[in-house]
């Protein structure tokens, strides 16, 4: 398998209970009181992956005029820690009512299903634990 470089993020605490994550090019992303939950940051990395995949599919067909993705989660405690329950992801996709549209609409299930299973490795990590389940609008 070939190796597409490392990817490096830094936390640093920046007051009670909030932190700021830098990445590696210089962005910052609240963590914590006043940002985000780490949960929300999980949610948010899978379904940018899963939208990076999809969109770079179907925008070779079609531009979308509108594209959303939705995350959500259940998260509970139990005598074996805290888990979350399965992610469910909702795909809200407007491409032209034309025919590249419609080839474009037609190959987006494809391509969710292809980058769960194979080109996220988000979702491929996140799925060793915790089931995902994609719905296309």
């Amino acid at each position: 398998m070939a190796s597409e470089g490392t990817t490096r993020i830094t936390i640093r605490r920046a007051g009670n209970g909030a932190f700021e994550l830098q990445t590696g090019d210089g962005q910052s992303i609240r963590i914590g009181a006043g940002g985000c939950s780490p949960t929300e940051l999980l949610l948010a990395a899978l379904a940018a992956s899963i939208a990076t995949d999809i969109d770079a599919v179907v925008s070779r067909r079609a531009e979308p005029s509108a594209f959303e993705v939705d995350a959500s989660t259940e998260a509970s405690r139990g005598p074996s820690g805290n888990t979350l329950g399965q992610i469910d992801l909702g795909v809200r996709l407007h491409l032209p009512e034309d025919g590249a549209g419609t080839a474009a609409r037609a190959l987006a299930p494809r391509a969710a299903q292809y980058s769960t299973e194979r080109t996220s490795a988000i979702a491929k990590a996140i799925q060793a634990q915790t089931p995902i389940s994609v719905k296309l609008e």
